[in-house]
């Protein structure tokens, strides 16, 4: 009996591991492709428990990168680059040239452009990389300072000067909702303004404006001259199963009024569409002049 149960145990165990780590693929397949990248490691991680596949490792060094964590992105590229150049030779090199290691992301970029001569751009990054060693070595006319008052161990983001003190953006535990975003597992954005005392010290963050903070993210503001109107940007997470990637929300524009002392109920942007990203505004203090980020067509660059 017991080497009957060895036996089944030997075949059949196997197979429920097969099983358990091509499920956990499929899960952080599909959470890749809508774009939940933070999602996506936790099941690329159970598949690379039970397989250690070196295109599972590709898959979570692209989704740390596409997070803008660097650092982790690297120490997986490490695990599968090799002297062959590949598709994740390019993204190894520029996370080594995002992470400041300038010398090792010349060497790919040089490795990309022997093996590949026709491509210029190879050259032309391993150029830039001389450039921001050479950048680095020379004395900024500028101080940046952390402003401690205000930052805190969350991400606090785009600041812009408001009447005493400065409007920014938060995902901290004072947020409206504490939900989390599947794209990096991190809380969601809104507004918060800190107001500069005596001593040029600023106040604790306090949430903006309670109609224009929701649970979606709030991000990017900026004023009219006045201070009377504020334009800002806004990504709802509505996503629903199975949507095509065209049909996620995208980020949108909206503005606001302030009048009797209370900021109004926020304004869809004239030209916000379906199918296009628009965010980042930035107003001229007469309000002439408005800019903004799209990818609308008409457009340049990437």
């Amino acid at each position: 009996m017991k080497i009957l149960f060895s036996l089944i145990f030997i075949f059949v165990y196997p197979a429920i591991c097969y099983s358990q780590s091509e499920k956990s693929l499929e899960r952080a397949n599909a959470f890749f492709r809508l774009e939940e990248y933070g999602n996506a490691i936790k099941y690329y991680q159970l598949a690379l428990h039970k397989e250690n596949n070196k295109s599972i490792i590709s898959q979570i060094a692209n989704c740390y990168r596409l997070l803008n964590n660097n650092q982790e992105a690297q120490l997986y590229y490490e695990k599968i680059v090799s002297e062959n150049p590949d598709s994740n030779t390019y993204q190894y090199a520029l996370v080594l040239k995002k992470n400041g290691e300038y010398l090792k992301a010349k060497e790919q970029f040089k490795l990309l452009s022997m093996v590949f001569p026709g491509v210029k751009a190879y050259v032309l990054m391993g150029v830039s990389c001389d450039s921001s060693i050479r950048w680095k070595k020379q004395k900024s006319p500028y101080q940046i300072k952390n402003i401690t008052d205000v930052n805190t161990e969350f991400s606090d983001i785009s600041p812009v000067i408001y009447k005493n003190g400065i409007v920014y953006a938060s995902n901290r535990e004072e947020t409206i909702i504490r939900k989390k975003t599947g794209y990096s597992e991190q809380p969601y954005y809104n507004l918060f303004f800190s107001s500069l005392n005596a001593k040029d010290k600023y106040h604790k963050g306090k949430s903006f404006s309670y109609l224009i903070n929701t649970s979606a993210h709030e991000s990017a503001p900026s004023f009219s001259g006045d201070f009377k109107k504020i334009y800002f940007t806004r990504v709802n997470e509505n996503r629903k199963n199975g949507s095509a990637k065209d049909e996620f929300n995208r980020p949108k524009l909206y503005s606001s009024e302030e009048k009797g002392g209370h900021w109004t109920r926020p304004e869809k942007f004239i030209f916000n569409d379906s199918l296009c990203s628009f965010g980042q505004p930035s107003v001229d203090s007469t309000e002439k002049m408005f800019f903004f980020v799209s990818d609308m067509p008409g457009g340049f660059g990437g």
